[in-house]
């Protein structure tokens, strides 16, 4: 059975590629179609593994049609946003002395802030730090998201460092070409992989060196920030596989060698198709004893964005399959929607992203903004973890809305600036 849905898998993925023929640039919906195709890899996997029952049934039912909706609906509305030519009129867009000084001004803030997410962290952990041993940043990363101790609200921390520094790195990258922003780009990039690493985050060190490799390749058709790309992507690939491999053997999850190296890639192939839907399995039984309103799965966890939440859904979930109460495991974006709403809600939840990710792609192009150009690379590596509105919001879309509103903000400043400059200029008529 479990070959009738991978057949079904790879047909719904060739009529999506097939839009890549009319329209072949990248866009964000893309991106999520590639999550929800993790997901329905990883639920024909366990279909494989355990056979169809009841709730394996249900997951790769509800997965299946979730896929068929996302590359169904994404098919149509992909092709009315693929714009090839999106960064040259992006980046030949008019600059001015304000934007490279809000550039500086933006770069040296982030700066400390990740100095003092770093400080605070080694601070507040010295008891681990001072006596180091394997798995201590496991421990650290987890008393942190738990809100045991560290800093309040990892969320915001989250898209300071993770998301808002990541973009302006790709900003710096993809528009200025001067030596003194690259020494800003670099100086960043050093202070965000320091407060990255300490806080025990392997997926975003990942997120963090391909966005840099993304935004060096596209820059470089342009010619702005490398003239040399292939020494620039030959030191990028060996500064993330030490740093991801250091990182993860101080999690405890490899040691440090060939054999890690190997167990490290092991490990991520295994959290993008086999950790998720296998995890939904064993919670399923969680769930069945639940009597639920409607949506309110989903609004349980948007409520866990707010500042003193201590015990979410997902820490609910990871103690239950037999982990701690400090970890995490989510549920996928088609169970979820099926837990809170039946199959409506996978309706839902895939048209509802769709459809944000499509006015997103308009926004960033009727507006040409720079801003939101550079987060649109480190959507494009988070948004297949969105498996629900809470993680949509945690993994970047709180930053969209934020810069949506600076750009509209800026342009305003920049049209009355303009504005009273006519004015003020002498009328020789």
């Amino acid at each position: 059975m479990w070959l009738l849905f991978l057949a079904l898998t790879v047909f719904f993925t060739l009529v999506y590629m097939h839009s890549f023929s009319l329209a072949k640039n990248w866009t964000l919906i893309d991106s999520f179609v590639i999550g929800v195709g993790f997901y329905q890899v990883g639920a024909c996997i366990l279909v494989y593994d355990v056979g169809l029952d009841p709730v394996s049934y249900r997951i790769i039912l509800s997965s299946s049609f979730c896929y068929f909706l996302a590359t169904t609906i994404g098919y149509f509305f992909r092709l009315r946003v693929a714009d090839p030519s999106l960064y040259q009129r992006i980046y030949y867009a008019p600059n001015s002395v304000l934007r490279s000084q809000l550039f500086g001004i933006s770069v040296f803030a982030l700066v400390l802030v990740n100095l003092g997410i770093l400080t605070v962290i080694i601070i507040t952990f010295k008891d681990l730090f001072t006596d180091p041993y394997d798995g201590m940043l496991l421990d650290v990363r987890k008393q942190i998201s738990g809100g045991e101790r560290g800093y309040l609200w990892p969320g915001l921390i989250k898209q300071i460092r993770d998301i808002m520094s990541l973009s302006l790195i790709c900003y710096g990258i993809f528009f200025f070409k001067s030596r003194q922003s690259r020494v800003a780009v670099f100086l960043l990039l050093a202070c965000t992989l320091a407060a990255i690493v300490v806080g025990g985050q392997r997926f975003t060190v990942i997120v963090l060196f391909l966005s840099v490799a993304i935004a060096v390749y596209v820059s470089s058709q342009s010619r702005t920030f490398v003239r040399d790309n292939k020494g620039v992507f030959l030191l990028l690939a060996f500064a993330s596989a030490f740093a991801v491999l250091a990182l993860n053997t101080a999690l405890g999850r490899s040691d440090f060698s060939i054999h890690g190296a190997y167990q490290l890639f092991a490990g991520i192939v295994d959290r993008i198709f086999y950790t998720v839907p296998h995890e939904n399995y064993r919670v399923a039984e969680y769930f069945e004893g639940l009597t639920l309103p409607y949506f309110s799965i989903w609004t349980s966890e948007l409520a866990s964005l707010m500042p003193g939440v201590r015990y979410t859904l997902s820490n609910e979930m990871h103690a239950f399959i037999g982990g701690s109460s400090q970890g995490n495991s989510t549920l996928g974006g088609a169970l979820s929607g099926y837990y809170n709403f039946g199959y409506a809600g996978v309706f839902l939840y895939v048209a509802s992203m769709i459809l944000v990710l499509y006015w997103a792609e308009k926004i960033t192009a009727l507006m040409r903004s720079r801003l939101l150009y550079s987060l649109r690379v480190v959507l494009f590596l988070m948004i297949p973890m969105w498996y629900s509105y809470f993680l949509m919001f945690l993994n970047g879309f709180l930053v969209f809305l934020l810069y949506f509103f600076l750009s509209v903000l800026y342009s305003l400043v920049v049209t009355t600036a303009k504005k009273q400059r006519r004015m003020l200029r002498p009328n020789n008529g």
